[in-house]
């Protein structure tokens, strides 16, 4: 559980905690999840090629490059954003199937050890599935940053019927304030933010850009 959300007031929502002022709901029980083996790599790999995936990593690149020169993507799928990056980019992930392809090109960093003197680090569709995103985002140095995508939501109600809503694979849920809210009170700056993957044909997907302070 995230410490910084574990602080919040919240009420019951169905299996969800929601933390009403902060427009944050998260998994109570997170002692469950997904399998993260090679159904669920491949599942990415069949992604690639896409016409919304190239049109996302597109973007992505350009968002990326717009800020550093070095990057570590937290979670990378298949590696096409590493694939596609015209910037020097790392990988981390806890896919066996994943961990392999980075080793095999001597791309993996596990920020867990040793913080790398990147320029930001990139969470596609990620930190949703960690059960506490605070024990990454606390290592961040100042000055680095941190891209996101997400799905966000406008609002709670009916979440259990939203495509989003994933029990064992997707812990947290945020309206785009509930998680400008939380990376403030984990120490973080807002840079921007915009709905670029909506736009290339995912639902409710919002990229936002954050400087960690000093």
């Amino acid at each position: 559980m995230d410490p910084i959300i574990s602080k919040y007031e919240y009420c019951k929502l169905e299996e969800l905690n929601w933390c009403k002022k902060e427009c944050i709901a998260y998994q109570r029980d997170m002692s469950k999840s997904v399998k993260y083996d090679d159904n669920y790599y491949q599942k990415y790999v069949n992604y690639e090629d896409t016409d919304i995936s190239k049109k996302i990593n597109k973007v992505r690149k350009n968002i990326t490059e717009k800020y550093c020169s070095s990057i570590l993507d937290i979670g990378i799928g298949s590696g096409e954003f590493i694939k596609n990056s015209r910037i020097k980019a790392y990988g981390f992930d806890i896919n066996k199937k994943a961990i392999e392809w980075l080793n095999d090109l001597n791309l993996f960093l596990d920020p867990y050890k040793e913080m790398p003197k990147v320029d930001g680090l990139s969470f596609w569709d990620s930190i949703e599935h960690m059960p506490n995103p605070n024990s990454l985002l606390s290592l961040f140095a100042p000055d680095q940053y941190a891209f996101i995508s997400i799905p966000t939501f406008a609002d709670f109600s009916n979440i259990q019927n939203n495509k989003h809503y994933r029990p064992d694979e997707h812990y947290y849920y945020f309206t785009i304030g509930g998680m400008i809210r939380y990376m403030k009170d984990s120490n973080f700056e807002l840079i921007e933010f915009n709905d670029f993957e909506t736009q290339a044909g995912r639902e409710d997907i919002t990229t936002f850009v954050f400087q960690k302070l000093n």
